[in-house]
């Protein structure tokens, strides 16, 4: 996601596949921040243990409240980060019975890391609240959260295990499962994570989000802070290792029906290129997000039955209005969100060939 996600420039051909819906906003999304820290175990917690795990529920606030604010303050009753880790005994996913099939599963891969773990973002904590503040509800959809990366979690997740976060839509809260805590950039953990996904909750179509910081094609995606030393360079999964855990995981050849990045920089020619074997749309940014990142209010009417360019529209549409409603009047700052009809990707690339093959030649005929 995110300004302050990732600031690094990315060197690279950034270009618009064949645009089947974008649109840019030049305000950006502030955080606000409280004048003084706060102990985490002084907040009122609203995730409760249940036989079925740990269940994260919506907040306190009305609803319209939490849909306005990304606030989080000494006054919240909506989150506490668990101050001792390890003792939460919740049931291993393993143990979850698989699911009858659905016409989709959407699996949000979230990377937790310094954008969870750092009280002034608690960006994740944001997301998942967001989620069930939409009240989704559709009878045909999984919906997943997949999370890890961070060293703490505002919403009493356990920092030392990785977690499927299932969504029960009848009580419009999370169920959690335990799974093996992996570092979650590297790719046997996607793939277990891709696999695990399809074995319990399948469906006909496949959509996956990849939620954390972005830094475009020479870097790739994610950053689990708990594993920093292991990827000593970027400590983040290449193009390359998703598509091979696309692949180990049976998602090869157009298995998901679409692609999204919650994260900086994955817009550019060359992430489009390394998606387009795997599915025709493609939802990410070429240029850095705000620090909230999406809006997951997107899901109060999403539908398996909606045509691309209209749930994308509407995708898009929810992360303009939230950039706009929470803008800074000294802003400037300029966001885009794009979605991609990867469909055409080989005729992008011949003609980008095609183009700087003819400035080649004109550059040798002057040599």
């Amino acid at each position: 996601m995110k300004n302050g996600k990732f600031r690094r420039p990315v060197l690279g051909l950034i270009c618009s596949a064949l645009l089947l819906a974008g649109c840019s906003a030049s305000e950006q999304k502030t955080e606000e921040k409280t004048s003084a820290a706060q102990d985490p175990a002084d907040t009122t917690s609203k995730v409760v243990y249940k036989n079925a795990g740990l269940v994260y529920e919506n907040t306190d606030q009305p609803l319209e409240e939490s849909q306005k604010t990304r606030k989080a303050s000494s006054s919240s009753t909506v989150r506490r980060m668990l101050t001792k880790q390890g003792n939460t005994n919740l049931p291993s996913i393993s143990s979850f019975p698989k699911q009858n099939p659905k016409k989709e599963t959407l699996f949000v891969y979230m990377v937790g890391s310094d954008l969870e773990s750092k009280y002034e973002s608690q960006a994740a904590t944001h997301d998942i609240q967001e989620m069930l503040a939409s009240g989704f509800n559709n009878p045909d959809v999984n919906l997943v959260v997949y999370t890890g990366g961070a060293n703490a979690w505002w919403n009493g997740l356990p920092a030392d295990e990785n977690c499927f976060l299932v969504y029960d839509p009848n009580g419009n809260n999370f169920s959690v499962y335990a799974d093996q805590n992996k570092n979650m950039v590297q790719q046997d953990a996607l793939t277990n994570a891709l696999t695990t996904m399809q074995d319990k909750f399948p469906a006909e179509d496949y959509e996956v989000i990849f939620w954390d910081h972005g830094g475009g094609p020479l870097q790739g995606y994610g950053k689990d802070e708990r594993y920093e030393p292991e990827k000593k360079l970027f400590n983040m999964l290449t193009l390359d290792e998703i598509g091979h855990a696309f692949d180990a995981s049976g998602l090869g050849k157009k298995g998901l029906k679409w692609i999204g990045f919650d994260a900086c920089l994955m817009g550019s020619m060359e992430i489009t290129q390394a998606m387009a074997p795997y599915t025709d749309t493609l939802i990410a940014s070429p240029e850095l997000e705000p620090g909230s990142g999406w809006d997951y209010r997107f899901l109060s009417n999403y539908s398996p039955d909606a045509k691309p360019a209209d749930f994308t529209k509407a995708i898009i549409d929810a992360y303009a209005e939230s950039i706009l409603e929470n803008r800074s009047p000294r802003s400037n700052v300029r966001y885009s969100l794009i979605a991609y009809d990867l469909s055409g990707q080989d005729r992008l690339v011949q003609a980008v060939d095609a183009l700087f093959g003819k400035i080649n030649a004109d550059a040798m005929s002057l040599s």
